[in-house]
């Protein structure tokens, strides 16, 4: 807009309409309080962070997310092991010849 514009609109707003630099201010908070009401009611802001979330994890926050629940998955199985078994293997070899290993998972 040219300045001359401007000047004009602002003399026309401020002159011929009484309407205050409080005013305008105090019109677009109250513009912005409810258009921000109508999208926290509506499912928008529901969408966008879902949307966001999605996006994220595709772009590897998932694989770090995923690596980390198996991580903690298998300590967490493996210490309900140690504390609950001993573990026994027998295999045969070439030989046919048996072997007993026993096995005890420490965890500490």
């Amino acid at each position: 807009m040219k300045r001359s514009n401007y000047q004009e609109v602002k003399n026309l707003i401020h002159n011929e309409l009484g309407i205050s630099k409080d005013d305008i201010q105090d019109i677009i908070k109250q513009t912005v309080r409810e258009e921000v009401g109508k999208l926290i009611k509506s499912d928008y802001m529901d969408v966008l962070i879902s949307n966001l979330i999605k996006s994220e994890f595709r772009n590897g926050l998932g694989n770090s997310f995923k690596d980390n629940v198996r991580g903690i998955t298998a300590k967490e199985i493996g210490s309900l092991i140690s504390s609950k078994m001993n573990i026994n293997v027998e295999f045969n070899d070439n030989n046919n010849e048996k072997a007993n290993i026993i096995y005890k998972i420490d965890n500490k």
